[in-house]
């Protein structure tokens, strides 16, 4: 292993914090409501988003934040500031259980590519004390 090993390993690592980050924005947003979407689809409502991931050539991962295009639905909530006349709202169409499986993995990656690190981390070091 090389310091290429380690530092796609680190890429691996930035893309799995990055996913946990927006899968937790997406869920601490998840009740942000806001006006009833409009022809064109704008909304005051936090619309829920999705990470990207692209392989890089030579090794690693590269992310992107992206919003998901129809993230916002109707709900009924006569009281919000933003109902219309009907009483309803735009609001986030968040998945609890496809957000807690997102935020698994992506722990579960981090600590695959955090072990990847140190063997390669121990073989360097290895490989310096036998040339020494």
């Amino acid at each position: 292993m090389s310091l290429s090993a380690i530092a796609t390993a680190v890429s691996g690592m930035n893309a799995a914090a990055r996913r946990l980050e927006v899968s937790a924005s997406n869920v601490a947003n998840a009740r942000t409501t806001g006006t009833v979407p409009d022809a064109n689809g704008a909304t005051t409502a936090y619309r829920p988003q999705d990470v990207r991931q692209q392989a890089v050539a030579g090794g690693g991962v590269t992310t992107t934040v992206t919003t998901r295009p129809n993230g916002v639905g109707l709900a009924y909530d006569p009281t919000s500031p933003d109902a219309d006349a009907r009483g309803m709202v735009g609001a986030p169409e968040v998945d609890y259980a496809g957000e807690a499986i997102t935020q698994l993995t992506a722990k579960l990656d981090y600590e695959a590519a955090l072990k990847v690190v140190k063997v390669a981390d121990e073989m360097m070091k290895s490989t310096l004390d036998l040339t020494a």
